[in-house]
């Protein structure tokens, strides 16, 4: 498992190494709280229909992220 360095003390320890996916949350916690806020998310969705329409907006902007993230993991791969 990937594991990275912590770059500074928190309130749960000293500094120490953190999987990728538990760094990266405690790193965008304050964004996603902001952002949340700012869309009045969860409380905006009220039912099914709204879910999937917040569902669907979140795939048509991370979607064409994703097929570059991948393009360029697999160039990267190839270089090493």
């Amino acid at each position: 498992m990937l594991s990275i360095t912590r770059a500074s003390e928190s309130a749960s320890g000293p500094i120490g190494l953190l999987p990728l996916s538990l760094l990266l949350r405690e790193q965008t916690a304050e964004l996603h709280r902001y952002a949340e806020q700012k869309l009045g998310f969860p409380d905006a969705i009220t039912n099914v229909t709204e879910y999937g329409s917040c569902l669907e907006r979140f795939y048509r902007l991370y979607r064409p992220l994703e097929i570059d993230l991948a393009r360029f993991w697999s160039m990267a791969h190839y270089r090493d």
